[in-house]
């Protein structure tokens, strides 16, 4: 796969497991070679589960404040649920523990 991946032109790629039983990988590029990417994997015989543009920060900032996590993760669950938008992204990273506590 890594051989295929960089002939279609991948930057990066992370091994994942699409569920118990079953391999896979998130294979990354550049927007302009996302569709040549996806072909030369294909024609390399593998499965193309998911082919997306998706924004990847370049940083991300620690929620520790656990009025400031309530306060994020209400604004993402608002922006989620308008009609007009099709994906959130954030650039924010919180423990889960902090994440559970938020939600409640």
């Amino acid at each position: 796969m890594l051989e295929a991946s960089l002939e279609g032109g991948a930057e990066t790629y992370e091994l994942t497991e699409v569920d118990e039983d079953t391999p896979g990988a998130e294979v990354f590029t550049d927007p302009a070679t996302l569709e040549a990417l996806a072909q030369a994997l294909k024609k390399a015989g593998y499965a193309i589960v998911q082919s997306e543009l998706r924004w990847i920060p370049n940083n991300s900032l620690e929620v520790t404040d656990p009025d400031q996590a309530r306060s994020v993760l209400k604004l993402m669950d608002a922006l989620e649920e308008l009609d007009d938008v099709q994906n959130v992204t954030a650039n924010f990273e919180m423990a889960d523990e902090l994440m559970s506590m938020s939600m409640v």
